[in-house]
């Protein structure tokens, strides 16, 4: 066949080599990038010569959009928040300050097959908005890569469950359940990508921050005359999205400030109001609790 017809592409993850686990996905990106680093000066021409033009840095940045069923979140979650997930039917998805590191294996139809190595979440986005699904934005920091591999293993794709809706969503804030027109939540991985060190590649998969945020809209006139600015004292989120499979993904936010921005009212619009939070820690406890459970 000729070309490479995105449609056709495959990829995985894993923990090893070969990676072991097929991801649905809507868009890819390796993001694997050489860079050049030009030593011409000034000496009587303005043209360059290549002596002085030698490959510097290997950056790899891959990027991943999907709309994933359960099992899927499910790997999606645990390579995010580093820890260990605990319990069983139920999961709970547990902080580590230490990256989770990840193989990449993507296969096009055609062209390079790329393969990347040691891959942290620098950040994750889930995020719905009216009419759609729960997506999933990822950004990861890898340290190598190789792309004259042809060695994509026999991976089977979740054929049998159901991905989840923002019409799925029950959102309460503050003890009082919200409607809303659009949901999101943030994982920030804080991964340094500078961490060149006399090296071409990154040195190590190291943290240099993190943080949780989250974001919807609500009506102003379902929420009382003083919802947009309860932020400020803090309040408290539930997020249940329970999906056609049984499946539950549960965001839980026992404290969260936000800036008060009065409701927007465009003209032959209804008025929203629009929370953009910081999700803050209760005594020593991660800011934000996630579990899922995967449903039948």
């Amino acid at each position: 066949m000729a070309g490479s017809a995105t449609a056709l592409a495959k990829l995985a993850l894993g923990a090893s080599d070969p990676v072991d686990f097929g991801i649905n996905f809507t868009s890819f990106d390796p993001g694997v990038k050489r860079t050049i680093h030009d030593a011409n000066g000034t000496r009587g021409t303005f043209w360059k010569d290549a002596n002085r033009m030698s490959t510097d840095r290997t950056i790899v940045a891959p990027r991943l959009s999907s709309e994933p069923t359960a099992p899927e979140l499910a790997k999606i979650l645990e390579w995010a928040m580093g820890g260990t997930p605990t319990g069983s039917t139920t999961k709970t998805y547990v902080w580590s300050d230490t990256p989770l590191a990840r193989n990449l294996h993507f296969k096009p139809i055609a062209g390079e097959e790329w393969f990347l190595e040691s891959v942290a979440v620098d950040q994750l986005t889930l995020s719905a908005q009216t009419g759609g699904g729960l997506s999933c934005e990822l950004d990861g920091v890898g340290l190598t890569y190789e792309s004259d591999r042809d060695d994509f293993p026999a991976i089977t794709y979740d054929q049998t469950l159901q991905p989840f809706l923002l019409s799925q969503l029950v959102l309460t804030v503050g003890g009082v359940a919200r409607k809303c027109r659009s949901f999101s939540l943030s994982i920030m991985g804080g991964i340094d990508r500078d961490r060149f060190l006399n090296s071409p590649t990154l040195t190590a998969l190291q943290r240099l921050s993190a943080g949780f945020g989250v974001t919807f809209d609500v009506p102003s006139g379902d929420n009382g005359s003083q919802f947009w600015a309860s932020g400020l004292a803090g309040a408290a989120l539930n997020a249940v999205f329970t999906n056609a499979s049984g499946a539950a993904l549960t965001i839980a936010i026992a404290n969260m400030k936000w800036e008060a921005d009065s409701p927007v009212h465009a003209p032959g619009s209804e008025g929203f109001t629009t929370v953009s939070a910081q999700a803050l820690r209760v005594s020593t406890a991660t800011p934000v609790t996630i579990t899922l459970s995967q449903g039948s």
